[in-house]
């Protein structure tokens, strides 16, 4: 179930699919997409934004402060008729408070090249592969909304508790190559993960149809007939959480390369999980309903 994490909804969402599929291009689209930021990135400009609001805090401070002195300065060196000093001072002052603007107004825009540097950097940075599954944080339409995306970084061997990992899972985005020829290693890396679901506990599964603008290529409704063919309905009954509102499997046809539903994806997830819950409340809320009328 979708969780808290320092005041952020987390959903925990499994990207998976044969070797080759596309679950990297996937993973770099959401990482450099203008839409969406790394929440990482996010969490470590965080302490770079408090450090220079005392920065600028301090400037102000100066430069609220400093007119107050320099008046005194001057009251001081007119009480002496000391009138040349006077004017020379009020004269240096003067630039010294030019310099304190400039330097609260270089401050904010070394800050603001800092962040798109920082932007471009963390966009542009390397997956970890050094474990079997990892993940990335990607920001929602809201900084309060993370979207964890697990996906494996090579083969998933036999040895790993699968079965214990997706109970974890909110969500399954499974990235389907399209290409004819690959039809039997999209199956096994299907039927892997079908295995390992756990009983009755119904994940939200959005199928990713990638590689869609390859030639020979499968559609969506000869996905659905392979599907059936592979006599997978019973799993989808009880293993996996169908949407509701077209009452079927929900598959997209998506360009990797291009970007091309791939935020269409990972939307109708995050929806689809949230309307499972929603109608988890509904049912509890109906049972206890009944419970007090009884």
């Amino acid at each position: 179930m979708p969780y808290r994490e320092n005041s952020v909804i987390v959903f925990n969402i499994l990207l998976c699919g044969a070797q080759g599929c596309g679950k990297k291009t996937f993973i770099q689209w959401c990482i450099e997409n203008g839409n969406l930021l790394d929440a990482n990135f996010l969490k470590s400009i965080k302490l770079e934004n408090e450090i220079l609001t005392d920065r600028i805090n301090q400037y102000i401070r100066n430069i609220k402060e400093y007119p107050r002195h320099v008046k005194q300065n001057i009251d001081e060196l007119i009480g002496k008729r000391q009138f040349k000093e006077a004017e020379i001072y009020f004269e240096i002052a003067k630039y010294r408070i030019y310099d304190l603007i400039n330097a609260y107004d270089k401050e904010i825009n070394n800050s603001i090249v800092k962040s798109l540097n920082d932007l471009k950097s963390s966009n542009a940075k390397k997956m970890d592969k050094t474990d079997i599954i990892s993940f990335i944080d990607i920001v929602g339409s809201t900084p309060s909304m993370i979207y964890r995306i697990y996906y494996p970084t090579d083969v998933i061997p036999a040895s790993f508790e699968l079965n214990n990992f997706l109970s974890l899972m909110d969500g399954l985005i499974f990235i389907w190559d399209a290409q004819r020829d690959r039809i039997e290693e999209n199956y096994l890396a299907f039927q892997q993960i079908f295995n390992g679901l756990p009983p009755n506990i119904q994940i939200p599964l959005i199928i990713a149809l990638n590689k869609v603008d390859l030639p020979d290529t499968i559609r969506v409704e000869d996905l659905r007939r392979l599907l059936a063919e592979f006599q997978f309905e019973e799993k989808l009954q009880t293993s996996l959480f169908i949407d509701s509102i077209f009452h079927e499997l929900t598959i997209f046809e998506t360009e990797g390369t291009r970007g091309i539903n791939i935020h269409q994806v990972l939307k109708n997830c995050v929806r689809m999980i949230v309307l499972k819950y929603h109608i988890k409340i509904q049912e509890l809320q109906l049972s206890l309903s009944q419970e007090a009328q009884a």
